[in-house]
């Protein structure tokens, strides 16, 4: 009777130590697996960018000898889609066009693009945005001695 009795309070006792180890790993644990959400979200922005930037450099080399600054811009901007997740890096996002130099031999177009991620969760440990930067360069193949003019 006594053994029973001195188990059932180890049992109790027991049950509030759990507790108490719980509420002191919870918010570790709920910022590790923030933090890999976090990054998680970069890489899948960044490799949508990427892909945008691709866009933008293959519609400047296709278009013609001319295009305009402006077209590739809006081509770039238009495979960013338009939600929540990509509005900061959208709206803030610097697209460059540029051929090379000097007198385009070879005759390259270069699209690129810088923009800030902003992290939800990793302002926790204070980190609030990272800087993402992609570019693409391709060859304007119609021509060897002719360079794209971009307006």
């Amino acid at each position: 009777m006594l053994t029973r009795l001195i188990r059932a309070r180890r049992r109790r006792r027991a049950k509030g130590q759990t507790l108490v180890e719980v509420t002191l790993i919870l918010p570790l644990l709920l910022v590790l697996v923030g933090a890999a959400l976090d990054w998680g979200l970069v890489f899948f922005v960044s490799h949508v960018v990427q892909n945008a930037v691709r866009s933008g450099a293959r519609f400047a080399v296709t278009e013609g000898p001319t295009v305009s600054r402006a077209a590739v811009r809006n081509e770039v901007r238009r495979l960013l889609p338009d939600t929540p997740l990509f509005s900061a890096f959208r709206n803030n996002a610097t697209i460059s066009v540029t051929t090379s130099t000097p007198a385009c031999s070879p005759p390259f177009v270069t699209v690129s693009t810088t923009g800030t991620f902003s992290f939800y969760f990793m302002r926790l440990i204070g980190l609030s945005s990272v800087t993402l930067t992609r570019d693409t360069t391709m060859k304007y193949e119609r021509s060897d001695t002719v360079c794209p003019t971009i307006i």
